[in-house]
C-alpha cells in the first residue's frame, strides 16, 4: 500500500517559483515557521538549536535579494534543517556533545556554503547521537516529516540517515562516496562518512543534493568532474522500462514480516521487469569489515574530544571507542581492502539491471541494530542509494524500499527511483 507523501509546507518547486515571481515573500513562510518554532511544546524540541529571530532576519535577507533585482538561487527561501555536526557560520553546532553546546563555528562548511549559493534558509540543527556515535536520539527525518523543513542533510558513517527517511516516511538520498565534499563536518569515518538528503520526493532530493556535489579541495575523497545536474537526470524518462535485481541480504531472517511480505509483493508486481539476484557468500563477513574499519577509524577521529572531554561521554561511547581502540593495524587495513571487492560484487549484479532492489532497514519494529547489512553493504563499497516509502506494515507505519545504483551513477539511479515512485502512487502496471 502506498504512503500518503504530502507534506505540511509546499513542495520545493512550488515554493521556488512562488518566490521567484514574487507572488509570496520569504518573510511570510519565515514567519509561520518562526510561530511554530516560538511555541514550546515537542516540535521545538525536536531541534538541538533553532531561534526564531534568526530565522526571521534570513527571510528578510532573501527578500531584500529579491527586492535588489539580483539574481536568485535554484532554491531561493527554502527551508531546510541541518544536523548537528554540519557547520554553518555562527550558528551553534554542538556535535550531540554537552559541552560543545555553545560552539559557534566562524566557517560554512562546504555543504552550507552549497546551500547558500543556492538560497536555501537554513533553519535549525536537529539533534543527532553524541558525536554521531554514542547515546542520543536522531530528529532529522521527524523535522523534515512534520514539514518544519522542506529537506534535511545529515552525514552518515552507518546508514543512520537512510534509517531516519525509512521509518519517517521520507525519500532518502546518500550520493555516491566522494560526491560530496566534507569539509567543516564531523569526522567520524574517512573511509565511510557520507553526506544524505531527506526529502519529500525523489525530484526534490535531487534538486537539494544539486546544490551540495562538486569537489574540494580539502575533502581528498572529491574528485574534480563535471556537474552531474541531478535534477535533469532524475526528471527525464528512461529510454525503456527499468530492470531490477531484488537482493536479500543476510539479514533477511530478522526483518519484520510485513518487510519481507511488502518487498516479495512489489518484485510480484513489477513482474517480468524484476529478477533474483544472490550476493556471493563472503558478503556475510560484511559486518565483521565494517566494524573494523569504522570502530579504528572513529576512535582516531574522535581522540581530541576524548582528550578534552571524555568526562562527559556516555557509557555506549566509551565503549565503543575502546572496541576500535582494540582493532589491529592488519585487520583495518585487510578490511579497507574489502570495500573494492564488495564494490566489484555489487557491480557485478548491477552489470545485469538498473538498481538493486532491497529493504532499507529490518521494519518499524525491529531494532536498530536489526538487519544492519540492508543498509551497511551499500555503504561500506560507497554506492548511492535511494530509500523510498512506497510501503506500509500493518499499523501504518512506513516500510522503506531501497535501491542501489552503480558508483557514479547517481543520475541513473535518481532517474529509475523515480519511474518505481510514480509507478507506486499511480498504480499503474510495469
Amino acid at each position: 500500500m502506498a504512503v500518503d507523501q504530502s507534506a505540511a509546507t509546499p513542495p520545493i518547486a512550488l515554493l521556488r517559483d512562488r518566490f521567484g515571481e514574487g507572488a509570496m515573500r520569504v518573510s511570510q513562510l519565515g514567519e509561520s515557521l518562526a510561530a511554530r518554532l516560538s511555541a514550546p511544546g515537542d516540535e521545538r524540541d525536536l531541534f538541538a538549536w533553532c531561534d526564531p529571530d534568526h530565522l526571521r532576519r534570513q527571510a528578510a535577507a532573501l527578500d531584500g535579494w529579491r527586492a535588489r533585482g539580483r539574481a536568485l538561487g535554484d532554491l531561493h527561501g527554502v527551508p531546510l534543517v541541518l544536523d548537528d555536526t554540519i557547520d554553518a557560520a555562527f550558528v551553534p553546532t554542538g556535535n550531540g556533545l554537552s559541552p560543545d553546546q555553545a560552539r559557534r563555528p566562524e566557517r560554512d562548511s562546504a555543504i552550507a556554503e552549497g546551500l547558500r549559493r543556492a538560497g536555501l534558509m537554513i533553519i535549525g540543527k536537529s539533534r543527532c547521537p553524541e558525536l554521531r556515535y554514542g547515546a542520543g536520539e536522531a530528529t532529522l527525518g521527524a523535522i523534515v516529516a512534520r514539514g518544519l523543513a522542506q529537506a534535511g542533510i545529515g552525514v552518515e558513517a552507518d546508514g543512520d540517515v537512510i534509517r531516519q527517511a525509512a521509518h519517517s516516511g521520507l525519500v532518502g538520498y546518500r550520493p555516491s562516496f566522494g560526491s560530496v565534499a566534507r569539509r567543516g563536518s564531523l569526522a567520524l569515518s574517512p573511509s565511510l562518512d557520507s553526506p544524505a538528503v531527506l526529502a519529500q520526493s525523489v525530484a526534490e532530493a535531487a534538486l537539494v543534493a544539486d546544490a551540495i556535489v562538486g569537489a574540494d579541495p580539502d575533502d581528498r575523497s572529491t574528485v574534480v568532474a563535471p556537474h552531474p545536474a541531478l535534477q535533469r537526470q532524475a526528471a527525464g524518462e528512461p529510454l525503456v522500462k527499468p530492470l531490477f535485481g531484488f537482493v536479500r541480504t543476510g539479514d533477511w531472517d530478522e526483518a519484520d514480516v510485513a518487510v519481507q511480505a511488502g518487498l516479495q509483493e512489489l518484485v510480484a508486481h513489477l513482474g517480468s521487469r524484476c529478477f533474483e539476484a544472490e550476493l556471493p557468500p563472503i558478503f556475510a563477513e560484511c559486518n565483521i569489515h565494517y566494524d573494523r574499519v569504522l570502530g579504528p577509524e572513529a576512535a582516531r577521529s574522535l581522540a581530541g574530544f576524548r582528550e578534552r572531554t571524555g568526562e562527559a561521554f556516555s557509557a555506549t561511547l566509551r565503549e565503543r571507542l575502546d572496541a576500535g581502540d582494540s582493532v589491529l593495524a592488519r585487520d583495518y587495513l585487510a578490511s579497507k581492502d574489502w570495500q573494492g571487492v564488495y564494490r566489484a560484487g555489487i557491480h557485478a549484479i548491477l552489470d545485469r539491471c538498473d538498481a538493486i532492489l532491497t529493504s532499507a532497514t529490518a521494519g518499524p519494529s525491529a531494532g536498530d541494530n536489526a538487519g544492519r547489512t540492508f543498509r551497511r553493504i551499500w555503504q561500506f563499497a560507497g554506492l548511492p542509494v535511494v530509500t523510498l516509502p512506497l510501503l506500509e506494515d500493518e499499523a501504518g507505519r512506513p516500510v522503506g524500499v531501497l535501491l542501489v545504483g552503480r558508483h557514479g551513477e547517481d543520475g541513473r539511479l535518481l532517474r529509475t527511483a523515480r519511474w518505481l515512485e510514480q509507478l507506486i502512487q499511480t498504480g499503474d502496471t510495469p
